[in-house]
């Protein structure tokens, strides 16, 4: 089976099988490897420049 990765920078979430789930911290890289027959369906990011 071929695997897909992302890279998405910030804060990332992803949807699988409706359920959300956040994947890394602020500024950081997300690395996902869908297994199976899984695949994502969102990707999501929220950012926030608090000081």
């Amino acid at each position: 089976m071929n695997k897909i990765n992302f890279v998405v920078f910030l804060i990332a979430g992803l949807q699988v099988a409706g359920i959300e789930m956040w994947q890394n911290d602020y500024d950081q890289r997300l690395y996902y490897t869908c297994s199976g027959r899984d695949s994502i369906s969102m990707i999501t990011s929220k950012h926030d420049n608090r000081t």
